[in-house]
């Protein structure tokens, strides 16, 4: 398993994965998408594993983020009172 990935080299097929999902949302809204092309996607394991990561790095990602900046300020604020 890589440790580090860069999203760079991948950018454009992210790109047109994410422009394919836009176009694919808004006929969702609008009831307008082949639902033959849902069924597809929403069925395809490599996108529900993409999907379930994504969904963990939005959740967890953010979350971890979050704590870690706020032991920094934590660290920061000791550090400002101390001087």
């Amino acid at each position: 398993m890589k440790n580090t990935y860069d999203v760079a080299i991948a950018r454009d097929e992210i790109k047109e994965l994410n422009d394919y999902l836009f176009d694919l949302g808004a006929g969702i809204q609008e009831r307008t998408v082949k639902f033959d092309d849902l069924v597809n996607l929403m069925t395809n394991p490599e996108f529900m594993r993409l999907m379930t990561n994504v969904r963990f790095f939005a959740e967890e990602g953010n979350k971890y983020m979050a704590e870690v900046y706020e032991n920094l300020s934590k660290m920061y604020e000791n550090k400002a009172e101390t001087a």
